[in-house]
């Protein structure tokens, strides 16, 4: 059994300090979010909680949508959570060093990098959070590689689980990926057009344009989506009129 992973230890039953800790983090996690960070507690267990994390503006992995999962042991703070790395593509795709393609996260707060371990009862989940988010920023792959698996991966296959409200996707998760979708949309197709133009080693032209007509096709559902919920939503207005 692997020890850094969460879903391995999901029935562990929390102590009250434990508890007490945990609403805290929490608490001061929705207090002061740090910058492209959400999560969404499990409403019958919060030491379950997930995690979604933004790639960051001007690295191959901006507009991202990195989903991870965390469990708190225990004897939490003394013992660091243990975290999953979600967004793989079903065990296909790695993005960093240190997220391995089946979940490991590689950081020495979490002490699963093979040296010592660096935690400390003093840091709570924003930190944890944060540090991690460090790797969705520091490429240490090709950038035509990970811009074109972010693009497949952590944005068309994620956008299309909160249109179609796949379990995979959190109800939490599901607005803030779709609105960030039609925001950075520009973007993920002026990449692959650019890539399409300047060609790549890694990834042919064939898989750019698969993967720029699923694009387009992602933003029309959101966009039709969007319309069908603000007629909706006009349509109730009336009514209570």
């Amino acid at each position: 059994m692997s020890n850094w992973d969460p879903m391995n230890y999901l029935n562990e039953e929390p102590t009250p300090q434990c508890l007490l800790r945990v609403k805290k983090d929490i608490a001061e996690f929705n207090a002061q979010p740090p910058p492209r960070l959400f999560i969404s507690p499990e409403e019958s267990d919060v030491t379950q909680v997930h995690v979604l994390m933004l790639g960051a503006p001007g690295s191959p992995y901006e507009g991202g949508f990195f989903q991870f999962f965390l469990k708190f042991p225990p004897n939490y703070p003394l013992s660091p959570p243990r975290v999953r790395f979600l967004t793989t593509d079903g065990g296909r795709v790695s993005f960093h060093l240190h997220l391995y393609n089946c979940g490991k996260v590689c950081v020495s707060t979490l002490g699963t990098d093979g040296g010592p371990c660096d935690w400390s009862p003093a840091q709570s989940l924003s930190s944890t959070l944060v540090s991690i988010q460090s790797l969705v920023s520091d490429n240490m792959y090709s950038v035509d590689y990970v811009q074109y698996e972010t693009i497949r991966v952590a944005v068309c296959d994620q956008v299309d689980a909160a249109l179609k409200e796949d379990a995979k996707c959190p109800p939490a998760f599901r607005k803030v990926i779709l609105d960030s979708f039609l925001e950075s949309y520009s973007k993920y197709e002026d990449a692959i057009k650019t890539r399409l133009q300047t060609g790549s080693k890694l990834i042919s032209t064939a898989q750019y344009e698969k993967l720029l007509t699923r694009l387009q096709s992602l933003k029309e559902k959101v966009e039709q989506k969007k319309e069908a919920e603000a007629a909706a939503a006009a349509a109730a207005a009336e009514n209570e009129n």
